[in-house]
């Protein structure tokens, strides 16, 4: 399944972290809480799935979803940080995410 979130194409929702691989690209944090989705965070990793696991700001990730917590993400393994981190600030600056790094 995907999603389409700003003009990328991402792979999810996914709710269970087993279904990211441990790569690099884009991920966003998505609140479900039927019949909306609401864009919460977005970074951009090298290895996403580790990153997911380990952030510091998953606190605020339950805190500002009263739904269901799912992933999205987009799997750029040719593009290094600084051409990832364009595409991380214009999905930021789009959705206002509410929980800023």
């Amino acid at each position: 399944m995907s999603i389409r979130i700003g003009k990328y194409d991402f792979e999810g929702l996914y709710t269970l972290i087993d279904h990211i691989n441990n790569k690099a690209g884009v991920y966003v944090i998505v609140c479900k809480a039927l019949p909306f989705y609401s864009v919460i965070d977005c970074d951009e990793s090298t290895a996403i799935k580790r990153t997911i696991e380990n952030h510091v700001q998953k606190d605020c990730w339950i805190q500002k979803c009263s739904g269901t917590l799912v992933f999205a993400v987009l799997y750029t393994p040719d593009l290094q940080e600084k051409d990832r981190a364009p595409i991380e600030q214009e999905i930021r600056r789009t959705y206002n995410v509410s929980c800023e790094k």
